[in-house]
């Protein structure tokens, strides 16, 4: 787990690193991440359920209404 923190801290100095999240019953989920960079958008759905649902394109959707 302490190797995650230093990932996440090395991206969000680097670049713009968002996490992303999805509502339930209970909360907020963390489900993903995304890191917008000049040279690269790696986006990643780390839990099986949400995979493949969209949820990516509508991330890319909001960082491109964002950077308007």
């Amino acid at each position: 787990m302490e190797r995650l923190g230093w990932m996440y801290s090395c991206l969000n100095e680097h670049d713009e690193l968002y996490f992303i999240e999805v509502i339930d019953g209970h909360g907020y989920i963390p489900i993903g991440d995304v890191t917008f960079s000049c040279n690269d958008m790696p986006i990643v759905i780390g839990i099986e359920p949400y995979g493949g649902k969209g949820i990516g394109k509508k991330v890319v959707k909001a960082l491109i209404e964002g950077g308007k």
